[in-house]
């Protein structure tokens, strides 16, 4: 695979979903969607409502829009390997959490169940395209705090969510590009 990608789960078919699951319709429409009753998803798509927070039932589910104002989702964020634009150094790590060490440090010797799994992603050079579509995805998973779909370079998908929004919209963007840009990933 020559490219990694965040996306925001398709809905499907006669799929439990539980509240706070995220879901994009099948046909991007530009809005995603929050399970807000718990259930089962009908066997056909519905036909997704697009106000503000409006409701859409299907099957036992109601989904409500959760767009932040004025941002729309078209589709994946997708970043290649292109050694111009996109070029990318990768990171992973596992980490516990602070409180679980002394004084903050990190331990990376043990994986159970109580450490964080994180990649790290450093963007070098980004086209002012690519960086808008970026902040305006950060913008949905954090306006919503949406889990989203990372397909890595292997091509694994991995339900992720960033743990460093801040440090990435606080970034200026005054020459089109900007240079080292790091996301922090928390794979769940």
């Amino acid at each position: 695979m020559s490219a990694i990608c965040f996306d925001i789960a398709r809905r499907e078919s006669a799929v439990e979903y539980r509240y706070g699951d995220p879901a994009a319709p099948l046909e991007a429409n530009g809005h995603v969607y929050e399970c807000t009753t718990a259930g089962v998803s009908g066997p056909s798509e519905p036909s997704f409502n697009t106000g503000s927070g409006s409701t859409t039932a299907d099957g036992t589910v109601v989904w409500t829009e959760r767009n932040p104002s004025g941002i729309m989702f078209n589709e994946p964020i997708v970043f290649g390997h292109n050694p111009r634009y996109g070029e990318y150094r990768r990171k992973r790590k596992y980490a516990q959490p602070v409180s679980y060490s002394e004084g903050g440090d990190v331990y990376v010797y043990d994986k159970g169940s109580s450490a964080r799994n994180t990649r790290e992603i450093t963007f070098s050079v980004m086209l002012s395209t690519d960086l808008k579509n970026l902040l305006d995805f950060i913008e949905i998973v954090r306006g919503a705090k949406f889990a989203f779909n990372f397909h890595d370079e292997e091509g694994t998908v991995h339900k992720t969510i960033i743990l460093n929004p801040d440090e990435i919209t606080s970034a200026p963007v005054s020459y089109g590009f900007e240079g080292d840009i790091t996301l922090e990933l928390y794979l769940l």
